[in-house]
């Protein structure tokens, strides 16, 4: 990988993988098991409810790394947190709920400071960030979910 320029002018240039790609849970597998040997204090995984953070979970959980589930609660996440809520249930896992008051939030100007010194548009990575500011362990977000097929040649 290599980089250049900056601002408008920046680029990243990525070559061609090392070795062959494997299938997406073979890949997150390898990531987590990465991530857990170069961590710099325990794992802690932001757990949204969403496809992606559950897929990263799931994965902790078959490779057996021990992991603090936190959930940020807003008063716009309901829907996602009571799912996250009763999953966590069923695995027999007691999340760390930390509260966000998202209209206080935009209100106070937190977001827009955010945003700015992170040069990003997206309105959930500044809240993300709000979070991880909360954390003292290794955090991990999923991003970007597989998108799950049934492959009709091996099932």
């Amino acid at each position: 990988m290599h980089s250049s320029g900056n601002g408008p002018n920046w680029a990243v240039e990525i070559g061609p993988p090392s070795r062959p790609v494997k299938s997406y849970f073979e890949e997150t597998k390898i990531a987590c098991g990465l991530i857990y040997e170069q961590r710099s204090a325990p794992l802690q995984l932001c757990y949204s409810g969403g496809l992606d953070s559950e897929n990263v979970l799931n994965v902790l959980l078959h490779l057996g790394i021990p992991v603090e589930v936190v959930i940020m609660n807003t008063q716009y996440n309901y829907h996602e947190t009571q799912y996250a809520f009763k999953f966590c249930e069923a695995k027999n896992i007691t999340p760390t709920i930390i509260d966000l008051d998202y209209d206080k939030f935009v209100e106070s100007g937190k977001l827009i400071e955010i945003a700015e010194s992170m040069c990003c548009a997206q309105w959930q990575i500044p809240a993300n960030m709000w979070l991880v500011e909360q954390l003292t362990g290794t955090v991990i977000f999923g991003n970007d979910p597989p998108h799950m097929k049934l492959n009709k040649e091996d099932n």
